[in-house]
């Protein structure tokens, strides 16, 4: 189930100054509801002429705002990325399963990817960012309660694990009963990461070892357990 739906809202701009003294809107030559844009392009020239380097208050307060990303975030879709690759085509992959995007082979509907389907390079990055946001960080953490207290370097690759694996996989391992049990992480991680490098077939795929070894390498960066 690695599709996921986009959801990202931008924060609505408060324009009370406006509304307040919305009997000038005559004088102005408008109605006070183009505010927004008519005060960004004067802000915007302003700031052009004056030479600003940092927003001030009021350009602040005009600015459109989008939620900020976990730290994890980009540690995880960097590798990732590295190893699913993006395909705009649906293919089959090395376990034998319809795969599209980064690594997506499940929408976010519950529908499968079946093969002859396309996306695009937008739609692929949208699937990836909200199928961790939603399901793969969100499994991994209440898999793994003690990860919260883990670096976002250590995050990542265990969401990158867990994007790999699946989220029952995590739940059914050694290396969460390992983990849960008190053992040392880096212990943990460095000899059951490597166990999770074989295909449908049971034969050793070159490609989930070096994932793997990316993985631990990225767990142990400035690694404190």
């Amino acid at each position: 189930m690695r599709g996921s739906r986009s959801d990202r809202r931008a924060a609505r701009v408060n324009c009370r100054w406006s509304h307040r003294h919305s009997h000038h809107g005559a004088h102005s030559g408008g109605h006070p509801e183009h505010c927004h844009q008519r005060w960004r392009l004067l802000l915007g020239t302003i700031a052009g002429m004056v030479g600003l380097s940092q927003a001030t208050p009021v350009q602040a307060a005009l600015q459109v705002t989008t939620p900020q990303q976990p730290a994890w975030m980009q540690p995880a879709l960097s590798i990732i990325k590295e190893f699913e690759g993006l395909e705009l085509a649906a293919y089959i992959d090395a376990v034998g399963i319809a795969t599209i995007g980064w690594g997506t082979t499940m929408y976010p509907d519950g529908t499968p990817v079946k093969m002859g389907e396309t996306v695009t390079s937008a739609k692929a990055e949208s699937l990836l960012v909200n199928a961790l946001l939603r399901d793969y960080a969100p499994g991994m953490f209440r898999a793994l309660p003690m990860a919260k207290e883990f670096t976002s370097q250590q995050q990542a690759a265990l969401i990158s694990f867990t994007y790999n694996v699946g989220v029952q996989a995590l739940e059914d391992s050694t290396l969460r009963k390992r983990l849960i049990a008190g053992e040392p992480a880096s212990t943990v991680i460095s000899q059951e990461l490597p166990r999770w490098r074989y295909g449908d077939q049971g034969t050793t795929l070159a490609g989930l070892v070096r994932r793997r070894q990316a993985e631990i390498a990225l767990f142990m960066k400035h690694s404190t357990t």
